[in-house]
Parts: C-alpha cells; sequence; structure tokens
C-alpha cells in the first residue's frame, strides 16, 4: 500500500482514501506514519501480521481458493 501511495502522492491529491475489507492494526500504524493524512476505512481491523506480512487471522486461504494455487 506504501508503494502505491508514494506513486499516488507524486500527483499532488487533495484527499487520500484507503478502503479494504481487512486490514492490520500494525498495516495502518505503518501507513499513517508515512502519511497522516490519509483515510483509512476497512471492514475488519484484525491484531496482527505473522511473519511473512500476512494478516492474522485475515481471510485465511481465501486468495488460494479465488486463484488458485500450484500444488
Amino acid at each position: 500500500m506504501i508503494d502505491a501511495l508514494k506513486i499516488i502522492e507524486k500527483y499532488g491529491p487533495k484527499e487520500i482514501i484507503v478502503v479494504c475489507a481487512v486490514a492490520a492494526r500494525e498495516g495502518i500504524a505503518r501507513i499513517l506514519e508515512h502519511n497522516p493524512n490519509v483515510k483509512i476505512f476497512a471492514a475488519v481491523t484484525d491484531p496482527k501480521l505473522n511473519e511473512k506480512g500476512y494478516i492474522v487471522p485475515g481471510l485465511g486461504d481465501a486468495g488460494d481458493r479465488a486463484f488458485g494455487i500450484k500444488q
């Protein structure tokens, strides 16, 4: 998200709004450290990220189910 924000910020928007289904508190904190003016709307806020940077508990294997995985 921060990489996307850096691209967007180059255009000088008056306001940046992030909308997501699930967010982690750590991720929200990192975004706000980068740019405290970003407005973040999340349907659910989960407590943490795991060692791979995945939201815990997050959506589990929803991405794998939606896009398929190689066995």
